[in-house]
């Protein structure tokens, strides 16, 4: 992000898409992230790498969506999916973020690829607490009814029926 000398008409912060663009896609390396044989640990990666890039990717397109540059935001989630949403790294809420920019973009398929990991991700979880009569975690749940609000957007009904005979 940089700062730039235009007001903003709302409060959000005007990322700066040109060197955003510049330093995710055009300089950065992301080869070990691709390779499924390498561990990432939650902690230490998933949290403090994975995840914020998956942010700032999204972030990015949807500067570039309100630039109307859409063939570039468009190139830019493509990007994202093949080296950030592989099966061997945890879904998370990017995946919801990111599921929202490709239905906005057209792309029903993706969008719903994207939250389906996280649904199935956050079911197992909430599923667990329910069988063994623990308290539900908030992240968990909250990212299951997200997803399942997302999925019946795109008209998977059976998703919100889900939750509801697991709940």
């Amino acid at each position: 992000y940089r700062f730039t000398p235009v007001e903003s008409p709302s409060k959000a912060i005007l990322p700066d898409t040109d060197l955003m663009y510049k330093n995710l896609v055009e300089r950065s390396n992301y080869e070990n992230l691709a390779r499924p044989e390498i561990y990432f640990n939650y902690e230490d990666f998933q949290a403090r790498m994975v995840e914020p890039l998956r942010s700032a990717f999204n972030v990015l397109a949807i500067g570039l969506l309100n630039e109307g540059k859409e063939k570039r935001a468009v190139s830019v989630m493509d990007q994202a999916i093949q080296l950030l949403y592989t099966p061997h790294l945890k879904p998370s809420f990017s995946n919801l973020q990111a599921g929202d920019i490709f239905l906005h973009l057209g792309n029903a398929t993706v969008a719903e690829k994207l939250s389906a990991a996280v649904f199935d991700y956050a079911y197992l979880e909430v599923e667990e607490s329910v069988t063994n009569d623990q308290q539900i975690e908030q992240l968990p749940l909250f990212l299951l009814q997200r997803s399942s609000d997302l999925l019946n957007r795109l008209g998977r009904t059976d998703y919100p029926a889900k939750v509801d005979a697991l709940l």
